[in-house]
């Protein structure tokens, strides 16, 4: 009797075990560390280039460390030199757009292929460094080891990510050692369900064995790095989380402890 009390308390842990780990990898990834929400500025900045002039377009916001890590976000636009003046290579807005109904700040990002012009797309850079508020301070983006991930959210009307749209992360670390990604967002067409895309840690390469990711003094996420035209999507949230997959091994691990409780018993 005790045996099959066991087995059943097993098999009904397991079973809400695996449940919570599939809804948790749909809808929660536990306790983020928020790298950018996007809410502000509260109404906006809107961006067209080249048509404020130049080549490159510097452009900083800051805000709480709840909204943008550091408390400060710097958004450089490149686009390739000899472009004609009156052009538009890259538009966009930073911030809470007026024309999306929620309410919710994004990044809305378009590279335009301008009047011909082969090859006139533009490169996105995001960085967190908060020097103009007193630095990271060696921040930990692990929370204590908890979080393994960057998880970027895209949504909204312009939520479309494009094939091949591709993302260079680097986490330079106050120990010496510079962290890298490069891969590329998976292709998406749905305006009405976000794509969250998984970036874990585990796949980042270290210059230096020093470099981790509890020490990240500058973090800078690189979109659209080969300047590629016609490359359109909308990031409303950038933050670092556990991997799903995390709950998933918990579950088998206390599975395999109460299959071993059963044996002893036995």
């Amino acid at each position: 009797m005790v045996y099959w009390q066991i087995r059943r308390w097993c098999t009904v842990v397991c079973v809400l075990i695996a449940g919570l780990a599939m809804f948790g990898s749909q809808t929660s990834y536990g306790e983020p560390i928020t790298i950018d929400s996007f809410d502000l500025p509260d109404q906006g900045t809107v961006f067209m280039l080249p048509l404020l002039g130049g080549n490159q377009w510097d452009h900083s916001d800051t805000a709480g460390d709840d909204v943008i890590l550091g408390g400060e976000r710097e958004v450089s636009i490149g686009m390739r030199s000899g472009l004609k003046p009156d052009s538009i290579v890259a538009i966009g807005v930073v911030g809470i757009d007026l024309n999306v109904t929620d309410g919710n700040g994004m990044f809305t990002f378009g590279s335009q292929a301008s009047r011909g012009q082969a090859n006139s797309g533009s490169v996105v850079r995001l960085v967190y460094d908060g020097q103009g508020e007193g630095g990271l301070g060696s921040f930990d983006l692990t929370d204590g080891g908890t979080n393994t991930a960057f998880a970027l959210r895209f949504t909204g009307s312009d939520g479309v990510v494009p094939e091949g749209l591709d993302v260079t992360i680097t986490a330079a670390s106050s120990l010496g050692g510079t962290l890298t990604y490069s891969g590329y967002i998976p292709n998406y067409s749905d305006p009405i369900v976000p794509l969250v895309h998984l970036i874990p840690f585990a796949e980042f390469t270290g210059a230096k064995s020093t470099a981790s990711f509890d020490t990240i003094d500058k973090l800078t996420f690189e979109f659209n790095g080969d300047k590629t035209p016609n490359v359109d999507f909308s990031l409303d949230l950038v933050t670092t989380v556990p991997e799903p997959s995390s709950v998933v091994l918990l579950g088998l691990c206390v599975a395999i402890f109460v299959g071993r409780a059963v044996r002893r018993r036995r």
